[in-house]
Parts: structure tokens; C-alpha cells; sequence
């Protein structure tokens, strides 16, 4: 079993796109490496995060579901147009421990 984090991020720009992604490092630390990129008007927001066991398995099945809802906006970037609900119902099935923001 792999410990790691399932990740969700958002922009003001662009309220209605997140940014889905995971990773074994702390999700706290890309948000601030993303923050730290020239180009950006805004700083990027954690929405919500969860600490699992095989994040990997689990954040590849989310990230398929979301690209079955066909509402990716850069398939090369984890960008997608739905709704933090739906995203959240996804995190809530993975038994795992909600990282605050």
C-alpha cells in the first residue's frame, strides 16, 4: 500500500475549473510551488484534499470518471469544467483522512 494525496484546486480567474490532480507530496507544498510560478494573476486555492492508501489507483479511477464527463479543459493539466460536488462525492468514497486547508 502507497500513502499519498487526492487533490483538488481552484483559481478566482476561473471559478467554474478545478484542478484535479495526486501525489505523494503534501498537496500544501505544489499549491505553493504552483503559487510561486510567474504568469499567474491569482493565486490557486486547495478546495479540498484527503490523505489515502493507493492514491495512485484512486486518483487514476477519479481522474477517468472525470474525463468520462467529457469536461476536461486541458487533458495535459487535470483542468475540468464540473461541479465541486460531484468531485467531492468521488473524495468521500476513498476512506482517507480530509487535509485542512
Amino acid at each position: 500500500m502507497t500513502y499519498g494525496y487526492i487533490f483538488l484546486f481552484s483559481n478566482p480567474v476561473h471559478p467554474n475549473v478545478y484542478y484535479f490532480n495526486y501525489s505523494r507530496s503534501n498537496p500544501l507544498d505544489i499549491l505553493k510551488k504552483m503559487n510561486s510560478s510567474e504568469g499567474n494573476v491569482f493565486d490557486f486555492e486547495m478546495v479540498f484534499a484527503k490523505y489515502v492508501d493507493d492514491y495512485d489507483i484512486k486518483g487514476q479511477i477519479i481522474e477517468s470518471l472525470l474525463h468520462h464527463y467529457d469536461t476536461c479543459v486541458n487533458i495535459e493539466k487535470n483542468f475540468f469544467v464540473v461541479e465541486k460536488s460531484i468531485i467531492q462525492s468521488y473524495f468521500a468514497l476513498c476512506y482517507g483522512e480530509w487535509i485542512e486547508n
